[in-house]
């Protein structure tokens, strides 16, 4: 339909505007931003030109012209032959198209890391993505089975009625497309409907409105059926994985208060004690969400070299680093590994950090709040926050 077609070449100029853009888009390498026009030009022919190239040359306006032509006469007797073969080659060539599908994944990679974006969001889109690819794929070739070129723009060669199954015809050999009627009506009737067999076959539902019917058809059907299983398992277990991993730090979290309450239910202990240790625990899972205190971070970062690693730790937890007094002026290198030993301890009111006579093998520095020393049972001093001990 005219819809489609308008479409079709608004996305086409839109990817024409950025294959000229990209020549003059500056790109990053591991020394620095280049912005040299040539270097720019020659680095994105080197890459990625040919294939936005192939994905933006404008299939349907040559099919387009070819059409008009034979139906004009303008070619010659001896160009008669060669032209249906031309047209084949080029309807089959539109799938290249397709290859916009490769920048699509690429868009989605720039903005999660760019823009900080969820890993399950990015994951979700580039599923819905892949779906609409796979089902408008196996439309297009349950559509290139069914259809016949010769009758699909004349409808009076198909019939709408009831099809006697018992014998052979000539309308059930003409294919789904004909037999539904469809040959009289514009490509976006037949793509939806397409769309909607292919939707319905590789989600296992198959109502069976679209039939397959002939030999082609049917052997077609039977391989998306196959297919169609493993492909309705894949979406679940992936949409299944997407989901869980919005939940996962809560997951976590319930998880070792779970721990916690077996281990208070099963060791008896005291109901204003048991409410201490719920209370630590809750407080020490609600902070431990920021920062490079988890398994994982540490895990990562030992993976890094030195330096990188210096460089990460120092960024990240450049907030805890500037309140703390003993680290200013020493050496990045010592202020990253010393963060890395930190253990996080949170004290609640009233209870005590460390009393006379322990063995002083353990540094703490306060990070929120406020500390008081006690010596012979009154208040000696105050400690704030930054400060050790």
């Amino acid at each position: 339909g005219n819809f489609l077609r308008t479409l079709e070449a608004f996305v086409d100029i839109s990817f024409g505007i950025d294959i000229a853009l990209n020549f003059f888009t500056a790109y990053e390498t591991q020394v620095g931003l280049v912005v040299e026009q040539k270097k720019i030009a020659k680095h994105y022919m080197a890459s990625f030109f040919f294939i936005d190239l192939i994905a933006t040359f404008p299939f349907e306006w040559v099919i387009g012209s070819l059409d008009a032509s034979q139906v004009n006469g303008i070619n010659h007797a001896s160009k008669l032959t060669r032209l249906p073969r031309l047209m084949k080659v080029l309807r089959v060539a539109r799938l290249l198209k397709l290859l916009r599908v490769y920048r699509l994944q690429k868009f989605i990679r720039e903005i999660e890391f760019n823009y900080n974006v969820h890993q399950g969001f990015s994951r979700l889109l580039n599923l819905v993505a892949v779906i609409l690819f796979v089902t408008h794929l196996v439309g297009c070739l349950w559509h290139a089975i069914g259809v016949d070129f010769d009758t699909v723009k004349d409808s009076n060669d198909c019939s709408n009625e009831d099809i006697d199954l018992s014998g052979a015809t000539d309308i059930v050999d003409k294919g789904w497309v004909c037999r539904e009627g469809l040959n009289g009506y514009g490509v976006d009737h037949r793509y939806v409907a397409s769309l909607y067999w292919a939707f319905s076959t590789l989600t296992t539902v198959g109502y069976g409105d679209i039939s397959a019917r002939t030999i082609g058809e049917q052997s077609f059907s039977m391989v998306m059926m196959l297919l169609g299983v493993s492909w309705y398992a894949y979406v679940v277990g992936s949409m299944s994985t997407i989901m869980s991993s919005f939940d996962r730090q809560n997951k976590q979290n319930r998880l070792k208060m779970l721990q916690v309450n077996t281990f208070i239910r099963e060791t008896k202990v005291p109901v204003y004690l048991a409410s201490k240790i719920r209370c630590f625990f809750e407080y020490s899972l609600s902070k431990r969400k920021n920062g490079l205190f988890g398994y994982d971070a540490d895990e990562l970062l030992q993976e890094l070299s030195t330096a990188l690693r210096t460089e990460v730790v120092t960024h990240v937890e450049r907030d805890l680093i500037q309140n703390i007094p003993f680290f200013r002026g020493k050496n990045p290198t010592f202020v990253a590994n010393a963060v890395q030993a930190f253990q996080p301890i949170v004290v609640q009111s009233g209870d005590f950090i460390i009393k006379e006579g322990t063995a002083a093998d353990e540094m703490f520095f306060l990070i929120d709040g406020i500390a008081a020393v006690y010596y012979g049972g009154n208040k000696f001093k105050t400690i704030g926050k930054g400060k050790k001990s």
